[in-house]
């Protein structure tokens, strides 16, 4: 069902629409300071690199797109000159989505014709320990900022019902469960996204 698979938008005019992209956002990044500048043109390299060799590389790829997550919140940082308390939700942020790109290569099963992803690689139980491994330790992790004093009950609430809701989705994952259920899990993971980004507000 996405758009260049299903022939709604061809290779072509998607490569055009990512070279403009990409270009206007490391202009952008050049209107900020300079570390910004560098932080964008690093993260269009990867995603370069991404797309003509990481992503036939299990787990590798993954941790790129994961990293480059993460990377959203160093940018945000640096562009205010306060690099250090965007590390926490940098970390957070990338390990999440970790454990979702393993989770989606465990969905996309049927219809990666690289044969190079992890579940394919390593099988569908694998991968899938793999997810809840990263997840759990989520869940162990995210607790420990307000534990320290850096954030306050409302980080605690919104991160403990985050960590509830990870606990309940994926507390099946391992079991043969149908691609349906993956992709009802996947949507609710997006929830988390949100649960997760307002738990970092101030």
């Amino acid at each position: 069902d996405r758009p260049i698979p299903s022939g709604r938008l061809s290779p072509g005019i998607a490569s055009i629409e990512s070279v403009l992209l990409l270009t206007a956002g490391v202009w952008l990044g050049f209107a900020l300071l300079h570390p910004a500048a560098g932080v964008a043109v690093g993260s269009a390299a990867t995603l370069v690199a991404y797309n003509l060799w990481l992503k036939r590389v299990p787990g590798v790829g993954n941790a790129a797109v994961s990293a480059l997550c993460g990377v959203a919140f160093v940018y945000g940082g640096v562009a205010v000159e306060a690099l250090r308390p965007a590390l926490i939700p940098a970390g957070f942020a990338a390990l999440y989505h970790f454990g979702r790109e393993v989770l989606k290569d465990v969905q996309d099963m049927r219809g990666d014709p690289t044969g190079s992803s992890l579940a394919l690689r390593w099988g569908r139980r694998r991968a899938s320990i793999l997810c809840l491994g990263v997840y759990g330790l989520l869940v162990l992790l995210t607790p420990v900022p307000f534990f320290i004093g850096l954030y306050g009950l409302r980080y605690a609430a919104l991160i403990l019902a985050l960590d509830l809701l990870l606990v309940y989705l994926l507390r099946g994952v391992v079991s043969e469960s149908c691609e349906v259920d993956l992709e009802r899990t996947n949507r609710l993971l997006k929830i988390g996204m949100v649960l997760g980004l307002m738990a970092q507000v101030n």
